[in-house]
């Protein structure tokens, strides 16, 4: 609060109202960022352990496409330049035919 106050050292009711405005942003970020980034860091901690991820291939394609839109918002173009890059899209394929799940 304090730099709130620094910043309007002669208009505390506008340091209070900009730091309450602030905090309403936060909070609106907070969900829209918090859920994707939580199942990402979940969905990780599920591979690293050496855990099935095979489970339900669509919900890892869509966390895929959860990812590629994350990446985005950081930098619009590199969501195609990853896709240019990997191999998600021809592994997943491979999965369904090898799994019959076509």
């Amino acid at each position: 609060m304090e730099r709130y106050f620094a910043l309007y050292p002669d208009d505390e009711a506008r340091a209070v109202h900009h730091y309450e405005c602030n905090l309403m942003l936060a909070e609106s970020l907070y969900v829209s960022l918090s859920a994707p980034l939580n199942t990402f860091r979940r969905f990780f901690n599920r591979i690293f352990h050496n855990e099935s991820i095979c489970w339900n291939l669509s919900r890892v394609e869509q966390i895929h496409a959860d990812m590629l839109k994350v990446i985005g918002w950081m930098n619009r173009d590199l969501p195609e330049w990853v896709e240019a890059q990997e191999r998600f899209t021809v592994v997943c394929a491979e999965i369904r035919r090898r799994m019959e799940w076509e």
